[in-house]
C-alpha cells in the first residue's frame, strides 16, 4: 500500500508494531544554554551587547578569548542602562589576583578593589599582554537577573592571560562587582580597555534559563 506523502519537516519511521512506516513529527530541540550573539575584535575601542536582555533568561554570560591589546591597559567593565553606559561612580569590586613566575616560590596572591569608581576592572594589578603571540588574556563573566528592578546589578569574572613583557608570568583573576546607583533594569554590557584598543579577540553572548 503507497505512503501518502508527509507535511514540512516530518520524518519517515517504522510504526510501533514494526508493521508499516510512518511519518512522524520530532520533537523540537530546546536548550537552557543558548548563544545571543557573538562579536570579533579588530583593533576594537569596545564590545558590547546591547538589547538582548529579555524574560527568556534570568543570567547571561560573555565568554571572550584569544584578546590581547594595542597597548599596556586593563580590561574594565561598564553596565548599560537604555542603551548608553552606566558611568555613574557607584560601582564596586573585588578581585582575587594570583600569579606566578619561572619560580614557584614567588607566587602571590593580591587582593585589590575598586570603591565607587565609574567602571569595574577585571585585571586590577598587573597588565595583560600586548603581544599576538603570547598566551592572550581569555575569560568569562557571569551578570545575574539584569531586568530586575528590586535589586543591586552583579557580576562574577574569571580572567587568565600572561603578563606584557613577560614571558614567564601566569596570571589569574576572580572578581566579584555591582552598581549601586539605583536598582533600574540594564540594557546591556560594554567591555573595553582602559586606553588603546582590542587589537583581536573572541566576545559571546549567551542566555541561560
Amino acid at each position: 500500500q503507497r505512503l501518502a506523502k508527509g507535511t514540512a519537516n516530518q520524518e519517515l519511521r517504522i510504526n510501533s508494531g514494526a508493521t508499516a512506516p510512518e511519518w512522524y513529527t520530532p520533537a523540537v530541540a530546546s536548550s537552557d544554554y543558548v548563544l545571543l550573539a557573538t562579536t570579533t575584535a579588530s583593533s576594537t575601542g569596545a564590545i558590547q551587547f546591547d538589547g538582548y536582555f529579555s524574560s527568556t533568561y534570568d543570567t547571561y554570560k560573555v565568554i571572550f578569548y584569544d584578546i590581547y591589546n594595542s597597548t599596556s591597559a586593563q580590561f574594565q567593565v561598564r553596565f548599560m542602562k537604555g542603551g548608553s553606559s552606566a558611568t555613574a561612580s557607584n560601582y564596586k569590586f573585588v578581585t582575587n589576583e594570583v600569579y606566578t613566575d619561572s619560580t614557584p616560590s614567588t607566587s602571590t596572591t593580591a587582593y585589590r578593589t575598586v570603591w565607587n569608581d565609574s567602571f569595574m576592572q577585571l585585571t586590577r594589578g598587573d597588565v595583560p599582554t600586548t603581544s599576538a603571540t603570547s598566551a592572550r588574556l581569555q575569560g568569562e563573566l557571569t551578570l545575574f537577573n539584569p531586568l530586575s528592578t528590586s535589586t543591586y546589578k552583579t557580576i562574577q569574572s574569571s580572567v587568565t592571560f600572561q603578563r606584557t613583557g613577560d614571558a614567564n608570568t601566569m596570571h589569574m583573576h576572580k572578581g566579584y562587582g555591582r552598581l549601586e546607583d539605583n536598582t533600574s533594569a540594564l540594557s546591556g554590557i560594554n567591555l573595553y580597555p582602559t586606553n588603546g584598543t582590542f587589537v583581536a579577540g573572541k566576545f559571546k553572548l549567551y542566555g541561560i534559563k
